[in-house]
């Protein structure tokens, strides 16, 4: 349930009391689905017509805690409500001070997707007009079908839409768009992740069979457990689509035995002063230059390092100099 608003105003005047050393008493409270509604508005039946609740006087708030109409109150609507103390006789309506509707996903729309009206906040899913929010989530598994907005869905495209639960139109909780094949293949590997640029990760290169991965995707339906850096040791679980690779899981991996240098190695600070896709170079403070080998083991701790930068590289101390790992470094003084 999303919101149970009325349940954390009675814990907020509890927490109020206790603070003013004032003894809390807890007020009667009524909660359940709306059966039917008097055609006078004066009383609500929940739970199948079981409890009678009288309106009358009471308050209405939205989901949105705002005050409403006692005309908003429909069949099947979730109310929690705030009963009057006293004495009620079996049968009896009970008198409510507060009434409040709340609002949850209440059910999906899977279909085709007709029409999208960026200006109106709509999509058109068989035939019909579901409303998105700025709270709404946008979810993919393939980056061809991973929007990250309303202006990003694309007519023909099928999606699941979770509804938020409104009852006086259909509006988005999340969306997911359904890919639209099954996947050519799914691989599991193991390796360490070297570069972080965008959707795009970079990894020390895994040979599988006849093929050879250095790179992945990674899209808004990726589960990825706990916090994954640039240098981290992975396992990774994902799909194939022609010769896109789609992360679906990825998980810091245990390694078994340490991980043990051919040379040592050194650290370089200075400014890059040239830089390829094959090497960089950089300048000390003291104005010896240093070249650098990149190739795809090397490990970028800073996106994208250009001309101008200050960077600290660690590197194999044998010739050439191979650069294992390119970080931010502190401006020189």
């Amino acid at each position: 349930m999303n919101r149970h608003i009325a349940i954390l105003v009675f814990l907020c005047i509890a927490a109020t009391a206790a603070l003013a050393g004032e003894p809390f008493v807890q007020q009667p409270l009524a909660e359940g689905f709306v059966s039917s509604v008097d055609p006078n508005l004066q009383y609500v039946a929940i739970d199948g017509g079981q409890i009678v609740i009288d309106i009358s006087s009471a308050k209405v708030r939205d989901a949105f805690s705002q005050d409403a109409s006692p005309a908003n109150i429909r069949p099947g609507m979730h109310v929690a409500t705030v009963i009057r103390p006293g004495e009620y006789l079996p049968g009896q309506p009970l008198s409510a001070s507060i009434i409040q509707i709340l609002q949850q996903p209440v059910g999906t729309i899977t279909g085709r997707i007709d029409a999208v009206d960026v200006a109106a906040g709509t999509a058109t899913i068989l035939g019909q007009p579901i409303h998105f929010t700025a709270d709404t989530f946008f979810r993919g598994s393939v980056p061809d079908h991973d929007p990250r907005s309303l202006a990003e869905l694309k007519v023909g495209e099928t999606v699941t839409v979770f509804l938020d639960g409104n009852n006086f139109m259909l509006r988005a909780q999340s969306i997911y768009v359904i890919p639209p094949a099954f996947a050519d293949d799914h691989v599991a590997f193991r390796t360490t992740i070297t570069k972080i640029a965008g959707n795009t990760w970079s990894v020390r290169p895994v040979q599988m069979g006849n093929r050879r991965i250095a790179s992945f995707k990674v899209t808004s339906g990726t589960s990825i457990d706990h916090f994954v850096r640039v240098g981290d040791f992975v396992d990774v679980f994902a799909r194939v689509d022609g010769d896109v690779v789609t992360a679906e899981a990825i998980e810091l991996a245990q390694r078994i035995c340490p991980n043990f240098t051919p040379f040592p190695i050194i650290n370089y600070t200075g400014v890059i002063t040239a830089i390829s896709a094959a090497s960089v170079t950089i300048a000390d403070r003291s104005g010896t230059n240093f070249t650098f080998i990149l190739n795809e083991e090397t490990i970028y701790g800073i996106n994208d390092p250009k001309v101008g930068d200050t960077v600290s590289i660690s590197a194999e101390l044998h010739e050439p100099l191979t650069a294992r790992r390119i970080d931010a470094a502190r401006p020189q003084p």
